[in-house]
This record gives structure tokens, sequence and C-alpha cells, in this order.
């Protein structure tokens, strides 16, 4: 049987097997070619004790005189191993049964002692059972290789402290990302970046233990499950990061196409296939959500992007090899690209919002000038006057009115955040004033309203004054409508104001002073995080605001 050769090292890979035990199969002159001849990932498993026998040529190239020869052995199995019918080396102890056996290692190297390295052929047989395992893999015995003792230790270990390189990396953006959130907590995609670097080194150190520490295989069904649950976790957080850093709609479908993506990929056969097929399904969401924000072009999109399609192409480039080292250096370069998109996000917003505060401060002051214009002023004061001469009782009313619309916004115009219930009272109080003042009945009819949720002052208020204004009412009682949603952590505002069917509506235009005033709060409490829409619908106006949800 002729071994194949892979570099230095001879990588054994066809067997005789045969299922029993008899101690003769353990030496050299047994015949076992009417034994069973398989390959050794493709041997099936066994109730039994298993015997894998094959020759091993050594050539004088393995043989320099100052390295000793070794063997390394990986399996889900307990094994006992014979050199020319000499045993060199057992891991456990196999059994007929599971109450005999005694689980051995999941991979392990023994040297060849000199006197039986010498060139030419040998035999090698293999003493097993794998009645541990508590499932059944595709693959149960994986390699035989023989070779430098030395090199056969630093194979696998060698590897993994390459992949170990990347730790550093997800350590470093783990602790800045959390220390980010700490000084502002107020966003939370901080934590999920600190959380997404987390579990990426936990990823890392679950996939390296094999070849760092090593275990026994009974163990290796438990490890398996670990590194597909920690693969899941890190997809859905990567997931969960694009949504938080890019806020859009369609969360929920893709959260769903997430969860079904990973059902569909727990029910392939093979534990290496399913982690893998999770990533993809995780990798592959991500990306078309980022997709999407660079091309609404959102500020961060461009890095984020970059980072993902690097990560995909070292996927694609290797995927097989993928887990054991290229995904932990595709991940810290992806992190270091969420970090610094980020970073740069963040400050940005800063600026825009410093600069919303500057111009929302102008605005309110436009704002409260346009309340005690003299025009304003001087029609409401002239409505006064006739009442104190004809209705004394409704002039006082008046009077309380307009002094209630001014304190509160007195009260409210420096805050960046107010009660919706201030802001509604606000509203009913102007609309007391102008109910009076056009002898009509104005009323704001609210709907599904959480009056403790909170709101930039005179959102609410600016929308009815402009419906007041530029509404021409055909009926002595109008009606306009305050309904409220949430919105996967959102809370939609629709606010419904009647306009004359004969004429059409006719809105403020979008950079009159009450349009442009609703935008820089906007902008100021939430940064980009917010939408603001207002158009007609056949005899309606109607106003769409989407903020975040908080009280």
């Amino acid at each position: 049987m002729a071994p194949v050769f892979a570099a230095d090292l001879i990588d054994q890979q066809w067997f005789q097997m045969k299922y029993g035990d008899d101690p003769r199969w353990a030496v050299p002159v047994w015949n076992d070619q009417s034994w069973q001849k398989v390959h050794l990932n493709l041997v099936p498993p066994s109730g039994d004790i298993l015997w894998p026998r094959t020759r091993v040529k050594l050539a004088p190239e393995h043989l320099d005189g100052t390295h000793p020869i070794g063997l390394h052995f990986s399996a889900m199995a307990s094994h006992e191993i014979y050199w020319d019918g000499v045993l060199i080396g057992s891991g456990g102890r196999p059994g007929r049964t599971a109450r005999e056996e005694i689980p051995g290692p999941i991979q392990t190297h023994y040297l060849v002692p000199g006197r039986l390295a010498t060139i030419g052929e040998h035999e090698v047989a293999v003493r097993s059972s794998a009645h541990h395992r508590h499932f059944v893999p595709r693959t149960g015995y994986w390699t035989m290789l023989i070779g430098d003792y030395d090199r056969l230790v630093d194979l696998g270990r060698r590897t993994t402290m390459v992949s170990m390189i990347s730790l550093s990396g997800m350590v470093l953006v783990a602790i800045f990302a959390l220390l980010l959130f700490l000084i502002d907590r107020g966003d939370r995609s901080y934590l999920l970046l600190c959380l997404l670097a987390v579990v990426s080194a936990v990823l890392l150190i679950a996939e390296g233990w094999r070849n760092l520490f090593g275990y026994t295989y009974n163990y290796h069904l438990i490890r398996l499950a670990i590194i597909t649950g920690l693969t899941a976790l890190l997809s859905l957080l990567l997931l969960f990061f694009m949504m938080a850093r890019f806020p859009g709609l369609s969360r929920r479908i893709f959260l769903l196409l997430a969860v079904a993506g990973f059902a569909g990929s727990l029910t392939v056969p093979g534990w290496d296939v399913k982690a893998l097929l999770v990533f993809v399904t995780g990798l592959a969401l991500s990306l078309a959500w980022t997709i999407r924000a660079v091309l609404q072009r959102r500020r961060g999109s461009i890095l984020a992007i970059a980072g993902l399609f690097v990560t995909s192409a070292v996927l694609i480039w290797e995927p097989w090899l993928f887990a054991d080292v290229n995904l932990y250096f595709g991940i810290d370069f992806l992190l270091l690209c969420l970090l610094a998109a980020h970073v740069l996000q963040v400050k940005q917003v800063k600026a825009e919002r410093e600069e919303a505060r500057i111009k929302s401060a102008r605005l309110e002051i436009e704002l409260l000038k346009k309340h005690i214009q003299p025009h304003y002023l001087m029609n409401t004061l002239t409505a006064m006057a006739e009442w104190m001469e004809q209705e004394p009782k409704e002039a006082v009313k008046m009077i309380e009115a307009l002094s209630e619309e001014f304190r509160i916004l007195s009260d409210v115009s420096h805050r960046s955040l107010i009660p919706l219930r201030d802001e509604l009272r606000l509203c009913f109080a102007h609309l007391e004033i102008m109910s009076r003042r056009k002898a009509l009945e104005y009323e704001l009819l609210t709907y599904q309203i959480d009056l403790e949720a909170m709101i930039p002052p005179a959102l609410i208020h600016t929308l009815v004054e402009n419906a007041v204004i530029h509404n021409k009412p055909e009926a002595s009682h109008v009606q306009f409508q305050l309904t409220a949603k949430r919105q996967d952590g959102f809370i939609v505002y629709t606010f419904l104001a009647p306009t004359a069917p004969s004429t059409g509506p006719v809105a403020e235009p979008t950079d009159g002073t009450g349009f442009r005033y609703i935008k820089a709060r906007l902008q100021e409490s939430y940064g980009a995080n917010w939408m603001f829409h207002s158009g007609a619908d056949a005899n309606l106006w109607i106003t769409e605001l989407k903020i975040p949800h908080a009280k």
C-alpha cells in the first residue's frame, strides 16, 4: 500500500479494516488482505472494537539522524497504536462497550523509538473504539501523519497561534467600544460593537482550544455546539449592529430571514457546514442591509461595506479553512472598519447637532417673535376689545388662553425635549385662542398617545398652527387628528388636517420658518435618526414624524 507524501510528512490515508478484537492483529506478519480497504475519513461508526492497519514506508529523506520520527493521530476514538507490533502509545482505553472504554484525546503525538524508525516498510496497527461520541459524525477518524516529531507537535499549534494574533485586535476594539459606550450610554451601537468583538474573541479561543489545550473526544460534541452557537450569536450581533448603525425599515423581515436561515443551516449534516452556513447567512443579510445604506449615502456605510466585502472575499477564497485562520483576520479588519466608521460618523453627527442647536436657537427666537408679532397680537387684542364690551366673560377666557399659551411656550422653548403632555397643552391653548378669534370650533383629537413620551418642543404646535393658518374650512367645526404607533424602537406620529376640496391643499413651503424649525429641532435631538414628511392626499394634508422612542 503506497503512502501519500505531503512535503516531508507522510499523510496516511488508506487502511485495511476489521471489526473485532484479537491481539495477533497487531503483529506485522498478519495477513490482512481479506480485510475491508477504506479511506481513513470514511471509516463507519461501530459498536465494537475496530482495527485499522496500514503500511508506511520510511525513505532516507525522512531520517536525517538528528530529528526523531513521530506519529500524529487525530480521531474521535480511544486508541492503542502499534508500530511493527510494538505499542508506541495509547489514548484512553479501547473497549467493546461504553462501560469498558475510557475516552481518549481528540488528537495526540507519539514518538517512534529509534530502533523501530528505520528505512523501509513498517506496519502500523490501531486498536480503537468510539462509544462516547454522543452523535454520528460524517467523519470520525481524521488524520494519521508520520514524520519529524517536533514538526508534528508544532503543526497544529503553529496554525492556531497565527490566528491568535488577531485576538489582540478583538480585545482592543472591545475595550475601546466599551469605553465609548460608558461615555455615551445613549448610543447602544457602541455596546453592540463591544459585544461583537468579545464574541469574536471567545469564538477564536473555542476554535483554537483543540490545538492549544486538547480534550478527550467525548467533549468534542460540546465544543462543536459551542462554536456553532457562538457563530450564530456573532452573525446576529453583526446584523443588529448594522441595523443600529444604519436605521431603516424592514428590520423584522431581516430578523425573520436570519432566524429562518439559521434554522435551515442547523438541519444540514456536519457541524463545520452548519457553522459555515450560519455565518454566511448573517454576513449576507448584513451585506444586504449595508448596501442599502450605501445607496442611501448614509455616513460611515462605505467603510462598513469595505469590511464586509473583505470578509466575504476571504470566505469565498478558502471556505473550508475560513474558520481556522482567515475568519479571525477578516473579523479583525471588519471590526476596525466598523469602529472607524462609527467614530467618524459620531464626530460628524456631533458637529451637525451643534450646528442644529445653534440653528434651532435662532429659529426658537423666530418662533417666539412669530407669536408676539404685531399682526398676531393686534388681531387677538382687537377681538378681546370687542368681547370686553359685548361678552366680558369670553374676553376673560381669551386672556387666560393667551396667557396659558405664552406661559407654556416660554417654559418649554429652551428645552431640548419635553413630555408630550406639555406639547398638547400648548396646542389646545392655541386652538382655543384661534377658535374664539375666528368664531370656529377647532378641535385636536388624539389616538394611542403616550403622554409621557418625550418630544422636541413646539413640533406638534407648529403643525397645528400651520394647519389653522392655511386651512380654509367650509364647516364651522374643524377637526385635526394626531395618532401614534410604535415601530421597531421608533414612534411614528401622524397629523391629519382637512383641506378645502374646491381649492385643493395649500401648505407652507418646505423651506418656511415652521418646517425649518421642525427639522432643526429633530436634527439637534436625534442627529440623522429621524424622518419627516408632509404632503396632500385627497382632502387631507398628512404629516408623518418618526423619532426614536424615549421617555
